[in-house]
């Protein structure tokens, strides 16, 4: 078993379903599309049912077989990167002020 999150790990699920249909889509049986790969089908099995032991280079191999190989730039486009979120400077807050105890003059 993987040490990686329950919702990583459902989206690692989701895309080798993904990558599964688009293969039966294509209508092209495991074993050929295995072979077109130059992987067996036991790999070509734990890549459609999401296990994270397969490398990017099958990954990549996959969806330029599929003829979508372009949808690798998606995953860090320029517009906003994994990295942004943590890069951009934190809001500035105003210091707290310390709150004062008043002095009550004691009543004549």
């Amino acid at each position: 078993m993987s040490s990686i999150n329950a919702g990583l790990n459902e989206r690692f699920v989701a895309l080798g379903q993904r990558i599964r249909d688009a293969r039966i889509a294509r209508n092209e049986k495991q074993a050929r599309f295995a072979a077109r790969l130059g992987v067996s089908t036991a790999t070509l099995a734990k890549l459609e049912k999401g296990e994270t032991t397969v490398s990017l280079e099958l990954l990549g191999r996959v969806l330029d077989l599929l003829g979508r190989a372009e949808e690798l730039d998606a995953l860090l486009s320029a517009k906003r990167g994994i990295f942004d979120r943590l890069d951009a400077p934190q809001a500035v807050r105003p210091a707290r002020k310390r709150a004062r105890k008043e002095l009550r003059k004691a009543p004549p």
